[in-house]
């Protein structure tokens, strides 16, 4: 979808070997990789999510795991793309209220976390409302 190709044309041909390497990742899978290309950041974590089927659930879950392994990973920050509301159809409301509320969750469930600044990104008006 989208947020591959953006991650795809920043992190060039090296990144996509370092995703080959770990081979081909399932749904609910959470891989991490170095940084490539322009990305500026110390690791990336792939996320795969399966087509919308009417549930939240599996982007719940692959939001806590993103969470889970940057605290573990000692970071201090962590941004999350519109993740699934392209091909995948996740509706853009669901998406941005289930990110929300996991990272809130997370804050509250975790407050000696090492993560202090957690953003959303977005690039289009459509999904900011």
């Amino acid at each position: 979808g989208g947020v591959a190709k953006a991650f795809g044309q920043a992190g060039g041909q090296e990144l996509q070997q370092l995703c080959n390497a770990h081979g081909k990742a399932g749904a609910g899978e959470v891989v991490m990789t170095q940084p490539a290309g322009t990305l500026r950041c110390k690791q990336v974590y792939h996320a795969v999510l399966p087509n919308w089927q009417e549930s939240d659930e599996p982007l719940r879950t692959m939001v806590q795991g993103c969470l889970e392994a940057a605290d573990d990973d000692d970071h201090t920050s962590i941004a999350f793309p519109a993740m699934g509301t392209g091909n995948l159809k996740y509706p853009r409301d669901v998406a941005a209220r289930c990110v929300y509320d996991e990272i809130m969750s997370f804050s509250q469930s975790n407050p000696g976390t090492t993560l202090k600044d957690v953003r959303i990104i977005v690039f289009d008006q459509p999904t900011v409302q």
